[in-house]
């Protein structure tokens, strides 16, 4: 299972932009050479990939990408959440969940954040949905839901 990052913190600016210049380029000379189609095309899938290269997160920075890293991580950080990781405390995990699934009077189940790697908060609503919540950011479904993974 793979988790993502939230935080942006390095853009490859200048490969857009040599990947940008490239391909204006290209479509300048299919232009010039009265191929339209293969100017649009090019345009099109060039200013895709340049918007790609632009929003990609990437992963330069070294950081874990994967359960099995992050949770070695953890552990050697004697089982405190990295200082990347998006959720830091059960607060930022209720607050998380309040943002991408709405304010359902989310609260952190008592006694449930334990020494544990990947470092996990339980979350309750109101409603009694249970939320898993990683502080690298996955939300894991507990009950009451046909899937054992959101927020991907």
């Amino acid at each position: 299972m793979e988790t993502k990052r939230t935080a942006r913190k390095f853009v490859d600016v200048r490969g857009a932009i040599i990947t940008g210049v490239v391909v204006g380029i290209m479509v300048i000379l299919l232009f010039i050479a009265h191929q339209w189609v293969w100017g649009a095309l090019t345009l099109v899938l060039g200013g895709w990939i340049t918007w790609h290269i632009l929003t990609h997160i990437p992963t330069k920075d070294n950081h874990p990408v994967n359960r099995r890293d992050i949770s070695a991580a953890e552990t050697a950080n004697h089982f405190q959440p990295l200082d990347w990781e998006p959720v830091q405390s059960a607060q930022d995990a209720e607050t998380m969940l309040t943002a991408q699934l709405g304010d359902l009077g989310w609260h952190t189940v008592s006694g449930t954040v334990a020494i544990s790697a990947p470092i996990q908060f339980v979350v309750e609503a109101a409603d009694g949905t249970t939320k898993i919540v990683t502080a690298a950011g996955q939300i894991i479904a507990d009950n009451r839901s046909d899937t054992h993974e959101e927020g991907k």
